[in-house]
């Protein structure tokens, strides 16, 4: 079973911003996740927004890395991702 990371403390994902990133997991794209959410495609890019900045995080890759747990070499090798 893979291991679920939370939220930051304080910063708990919203019911939708939790089923936005289910779907994301998922492998959905924003059109998809939108079409599945029968919410508009722009909807979607906000909520991924708050979720990117409740996580802390800088894009989608990272929040399927983060909830997945998945590193890459290659990612960890260039030193892709961190905010030092």
């Amino acid at each position: 079973m893979t291991e679920r990371r939370p939220a930051l403390p304080g910063h708990a994902l919203s019911p939708r911003q939790r089923q936005i990133t289910a779907l994301m997991l998922e492998g959905l794209q924003d059109k998809e996740i939108a079409g599945r959410l029968q919410i508009a495609p722009q909807t979607v890019k906000n909520h991924n927004q708050e979720i990117f900045k409740k996580l802390g995080l800088e894009n989608r890759i990272y929040v399927i890395l983060h909830y997945t747990g998945a590193r890459s070499a290659a990612v960890e090798g260039q030193g892709i991702g961190s905010r030092e």
